[in-house]
């Protein structure tokens, strides 16, 4: 269980970090190349590579997260006594 929150920790971290790292390097840029607006190949491809990343990082982060909900869902449910009568 420890395993999966840790996950989910370090993949929200590493959301932030590409994130950030989006913001800095290319800000306003699309990660398509659009035929009207010109734009730098690097900025595209680099848009391209850490969009990429982010959704990456909030899937593991959206799926480590529902695991760890489940798991910790069911230990309450198999520790709560129940009444047979």
């Amino acid at each position: 269980m420890r395993g999966s929150w840790r996950l989910f920790v370090l993949s929200v971290v590493f959301l932030a970090a590409v994130w950030f790292l989006e913001r800095l390097l290319v800000p306003g840029i699309v990660p398509i190349a659009w035929a009207d607006h010109r734009q730098p190949l690097w900025a595209v491809e680099t848009a391209f590579v850490l969009r990429s990343l982010k959704i990456l990082a909030a899937g593991i982060a959206l799926l480590s997260l529902v695991f760890s909900l489940a798991v910790w869902g069911r230990r309450q449910v198999q520790s709560e006594p129940r009444d047979l009568a």
